[in-house]
């Protein structure tokens, strides 16, 4: 009950203060040496398949982005679908970013203090994994632009791989629109994801890392 909670609160109320403390103090030392952060983008237009499947980015492809768009909810629902768990799941495992020695970071300092107070039990529904998930999916930024264009950003602190990861779900995602209409699947719409605009590593940063428990 309340009750109970408060004065579970205030026992522990000098060792939460302490933690709180330290990890402000070691969060504060660690800003002062932070890595450059990079950001790459590759773009997708998505466009009606008419004449078979265009590959790279041809120049027919790069017209269809200032076409009159297919249709704001239809756009929006590829936005959500490059965004989606399993698509950046898969991913992830392609590019073994789960076995990357520096994505093995431990509990940020909320969830420590949490874990202190009893309110966050380690290891209640949360795998390393997906902890990796998370991270990943706090960088990726996929964003419809004019047109049928749809942007996908990604931010790392290894600009080799923040142009590796926005360049694969582009390539995952228009793999996955072809083999939906080989397969016949039900329902699977007349589309085609075209990418005209691949992803490079940037040598110019694009902010400084987020802290001490970014992962990427």
């Amino acid at each position: 009950d309340l009750a109970s909670l408060g004065a579970s609160l205030r026992r522990r109320l000098p060792l939460v203060l302490a933690i709180t403390a330290g990890a402000g103090l070691a969060t504060l030392g660690a800003l002062s040496l932070a890595a450059p952060r990079y950001t790459s983008e590759a773009q997708l237009v998505i466009a009606p398949m008419t004449t078979g499947a265009i590959a790279g980015a041809t120049d027919e492809a790069r017209r269809d982005a200032g076409r009159p768009p297919i249709g704001e909810e239809a756009i929006y629902a590829h936005v959500r679908a490059l965004a989606g768990t399993d698509l950046v799941r898969q991913v992830v495992g392609d590019l073994q970013l789960d076995k990357r020695r520096d994505l093995g970071a431990g509990p940020s300092p909320l969830e420590t203090v949490r874990r202190t107070l009893g309110l966050d039990p380690p290891g209640a529904g949360k795998s390393e994994d997906d902890r990796v998930l998370r991270e990943v999916q706090r960088e990726l930024d996929v964003t419809a632009k004019e047109g049928r264009l749809i942007s996908i950003r990604f931010t790392s602190a290894d600009p080799q791989l923040a142009a590796d990861f926005a360049n694969k779900l582009a390539e995952i995602y228009r793999s996955s629109l072809v083999s939906a209409r080989l397969q016949g699947v039900a329902n699977a719409a007349p589309i085609a994801a075209h990418i005209v605009s691949r992803a490079r590593p940037s040598s110019v940063p694009s902010a400084p890392k987020r802290g001490p428990y970014a992962l990427l």
